[in-house]
C-alpha cells in the first residue's frame, strides 16, 4: 500500500534508482499525456554528428573523440540524404582492421574491393584499443587515408519524419528497445536525431499550449441548412 500512495505522487523508487542515481534513460511503460502535443522536431537534437559514405582516418578518429555516441547517420557525400547508421562499436573495428584489410587508400586511389571477415567484427572479440587517444596512436601513419564505409552501414534503420507525433517516438523506442531514431525533413534529408534521453526531458518540460485563433465572424459566411 506504501508503494502504491508513492507512485501516485511521484515516481517508484526502483525508477528513481535507475534514473537519477545509475543515470540510466530509463523509459515509463507509457509516454505523458503532453507528449500527444508534441511532434518530433520538438524533442530531436539538431546538432548531429554526421559521417560520410567516403571519410578519412583523421576525420573518424576525432569524432570517436569529441563523442560518446551509441551510432551515427551516415550521408551521401555533398548531400543531407541519409545512406545508414554506422554504429560506434562497429566504426572502432574498421579503424583497428582497416590496416591489415587495406581499407585504407589514398585520394585518388580505387575503392578496394576486399572487406574486413565478419568474424572480425563481432562484438564478442575483444578491441585492441581502449581509448580515442589509443586508437588514433594506432592508426597515425593513416591519417591522410580515406576508407568506404558503405559496405558497413546499417541501412534497414527505422526513420521518421520531423511531423511524426513525438507520442509515436516514444512507443517506438518502448517497444523496440530503441536507442536512437533519426528524423527527416520533407525532402527526405537529415534535421535531427532523437534519443531516449530527449524523451525523458520532453516529459519533464512544460508544454505551451497553442492559442486558439481569433475567429472574426464578421468574414463567417451564414450557409442555409442542409447544404
Amino acid at each position: 500500500v506504501a508503494k502504491w500512495v508513492g507512485d501516485r505522487f511521484n515516481r517508484g523508487i526502483y525508477d528513481l534508482h535507475i534514473i537519477e542515481l545509475k543515470h540510466i534513460p530509463f523509459l515509463e511503460q507509457s509516454p505523458e499525456k503532453k507528449m500527444i502535443l508534441l511532434q518530433a522536431r520538438d524533442v530531436m537534437q539538431r546538432d548531429v554528428v554526421t559521417l560520410n559514405l567516403v571519410e578519412s582516418v583523421s576525420n573518424l578518429t576525432e569524432v570517436l573523440a569529441g563523442s560518446n555516441h551509441h551510432a551515427f547517420p551516415v550521408l551521401y557525400p555533398g548531400t543531407r540524404r541519409v545512406a545508414g547508421m554506422l554504429s560506434q562499436s562497429i566504426l572502432r573495428r574498421i579503424l583497428e582492421e582497416g590496416e591489415e584489410a587495406q581499407l585504407f587508400v589514398a585520394n585518388q586511389e580505387p575503392t578496394p574491393s576486399k572487406r574486413i571477415p565478419w568474424k572480425s567484427m563481432l562484438s564478442s572479440k575483444p578491441f585492441k584499443c581502449q581509448t580515442p587517444a589509443e586508437l588514433r596512436e594506432y592508426v597515425a601513419d593513416h591519417m591522410d587515408k580515406l576508407v568506404d564505409l558503405g559496405p558497413y552501414v546499417n541501412r534497414n534503420n527505422l526513420f521518421v519524419l520531423k511531423y511524426t507525433s513525438a507520442w509515436n517516438c516514444y512507443t517506438l523506442f518502448r517497444q523496440l528497445g530503441m536507442r536512437h531514431l533519426a528524423v527527416l525533413g520533407r525532402d527526405g534529408s537529415l534535421v535531427g536525431i532523437i534519443t531516449r534521453k530527449d524523451l525523458i526531458l520532453a516529459e519533464d518540460e512544460e508544454v505551451l499550449l497553442p492559442k486558439s485563433p481569433q475567429i472574426d465572424l464578421r468574414f463567417c459566411k451564414i450557409m442555409p441548412a442542409g447544404t
